[in-house]
Parts: structure tokens; sequence; C-alpha cells
């Protein structure tokens, strides 16, 4: 055996410093099967769960409303009294939070074109004045490639059923006469 200097102090090597305890060789065994246990169930993957309905999801539900329920949005279609024409309304997935209010963007495409509005268009468009609401001119993005003006108004989360109703007919009815301004007499044709 040779002594080993640490520091101003000898330490006198034995042969068993470096033999294990029992005690310690079973807490090592023990973390050693704790994780290799963690290991596979990580490897198993978590188990798939339903998760709960978003607020918008029970709001929509509770609307008793037709709808199609697309990648980000849920699509009303609506037919616009006695005439044969039809305006879509699309109510945004994503609930957008300030502080303690929470909505949802519920929107109409009034105007879709490959090409940039003219001057005359936006300055017919821009002009109207909204008691709720307001339009927006969308460029064309990676998701989507044409020039877009939409309509839309904020859905708070907390409206009764008959409030997000009321909100979702105005934009059907207000979306479609804006259509029917920029493009007259041409159903969805923008």
């Amino acid at each position: 055996m040779e002594a080993q200097k640490t520091g101003n102090h000898y330490h006198q090597a034995s042969e068993t410093n470096n033999v294990l305890k029992p005690s310690k060789v079973l807490i090592l065994m023990l973390s050693i099967s704790v994780l290799a246990a963690a290991a596979w169930v990580a490897a198993q993957g978590t188990p798939t769960q339903t998760p709960a309905p978003s607020l918008i999801d029970n709001l929509m539900k509770s609307t008793k409303l037709k709808y199609v329920e697309q990648k980000d949005f849920y699509k009303v279609r609506y037919t616009m009294g006695e005439t044969p024409r039809k305006h879509d309304v699309y109510v945004r997935m994503v609930t957008h939070e300030y502080r303690t209010l929470k909505v949802n963007e519920v929107f109409g495409l009034v105007w879709e074109s490959d090409k940039a509005a003219t001057h005359d268009q936006l300055i017919t468009i821009f002009q109207k004045k909204y008691k709720m609401g307001g339009l927006i001119y969308e460029l064309p993005s990676e998701t989507q490639k044409n020039y877009r003006i939409r309509y839309a108004i904020s859905l708070p989360l907390n409206s009764t059923p008959e409030i997000a109703k009321s909100y979702l007919n105005m934009v059907a009815t207000t979306g479609d006469q804006l259509e029917n301004d920029l493009n007259p007499g041409k159903e969805d044709e923008f």
C-alpha cells in the first residue's frame, strides 16, 4: 500500500477503499432500476388524452348553428334572406387574450383576388364606417396566396349563445353587403 498526499495530509490507501459497501451497492442498483424504468415509460409515449373542449368550442356548440370545422376555423354558411346569395362566416379557433378579456376573431371575406386592389376599390370600401368591427386588407402570405379584404369583429368568449349568433349574423349581412358593393350583381365572385 502506498501513501498519497492530499494538501498537507497523507492518506493511506487500503484495499477496502475501492470496495463498495453492500448498502451502497443496493442504492446504486435501485437508482439504475428507477432510471431504466423511467426511460422505458418515456419510450412508450404518453397515453393520448382527449383535450378538454375550449371555451370557443363550447360557445359554438351552444349556438346550435350548423358549422364545419376546418384547420383553424369554424365555418358557418349563411343564406341571405330569400335570395340565392350565400356568405361564409369564419370564427378563428385561436383565442386572443388581454388580461381578463378573451376574444375570437369572426370574419367574412368581402373581396379576394390574385391582384392587388385598385385605388378606387380601396377608397370605396374603406370610406365606410361601422359601429362594430372593421375592415382588414390582407396581403398574400405563405399560407394564403391572394389579396383579401375581410370584415371582422371580435367575439367575447363570455357571450351568451344569442349574442354570439347576433355577431355571426352581423358579419354575414355586413360582409355580404360589402361584397355586393364591390362586385354588383355577382355572387361570391371576387
